[in-house]
């Protein structure tokens, strides 16, 4: 397919309305000049999570996450760029322009290995996931003492 142009992409995001966006996803409550909710980014009884229309931008003074529209996206929905900017695309009826440029060995020898690194680390965490929700007191005892 390719990639996505230079102007294409500023295009989506210059149209991207963050509130419209997350809204579409979590419900937010006007309060003052913004919106509130609790932070789908992590756990929370009482909302910290803050949408400011006027500047298109939301931050959570929880964890610290923070962004426009294809941030929240790429983050919520596990999204790739790319993903991110043809999800905004469908929503806000823009056409999707496409380059086709050719890779070079080099760029195909990094996205392999990029792959690798990705895969260890999934399965890395794949095993301390594991570790820790099987019954081994030995890793939960680590953990309480780190």
């Amino acid at each position: 397919m390719g990639y996505i142009t230079e102007q294409c992409k500023q295009r989506v995001i210059d149209a991207a309305d963050v509130h419209g966006v997350i809204s579409d996803f979590i419900q937010l409550h006007k309060k003052g000049a913004g919106f509130w909710a609790c932070c789908p980014f992590h756990g929370e009884k009482s909302p910290s999570f803050y949408v400011n229309p006027a500047r298109n931008r939301f931050h959570c003074f929880g964890c610290g996450e923070g962004g426009d529209a294809v941030a929240f996206l790429m983050k919520h929905q596990n999204m790739t760029f790319q993903q991110a900017i043809e999800w905004l695309a469908r929503k806000y009826n823009i056409e999707v322009r496409y380059e086709s440029k050719e890779q070079s060995q080099q760029e195909r020898d990094d996205a392999k290995h990029r792959e690798s690194l990705f895969f260890a680390v999934a399965e890395v965490q794949k095993f301390f996931i594991e570790c820790f929700n099987s019954d081994a007191p030995d890793a939960r005892a680590w953990l309480h003492r780190r």
